[in-house]
């Protein structure tokens, strides 16, 4: 669903578990945001990226095409 999110992921050596410990959320729910079973809140992006990947740009962080 995210692609660019997860290959940019791999590239920093970021897993599932940082990010739902990042947000204060369950490992679940991170699975069910990228699988697009729940979305993302904006929130939760700008934290992601923020915390994650402040060089890159959200709309490309989180393109779902």
């Amino acid at each position: 669903m995210y692609a660019n999110l997860e290959l940019e992921m791999i590239k920093a050596n970021v897993n599932k578990r940082m990010i739902a410990n990042a947000l204060h959320i369950h490992e679940n729910s991170v699975l069910n945001k990228f699988s697009g079973k729940t979305p993302f809140t904006i929130a939760e992006a700008f934290e992601t990226k923020k915390q994650f990947f402040p060089d890159l740009d959200l709309d490309y962080l989180f393109a779902t095409e």
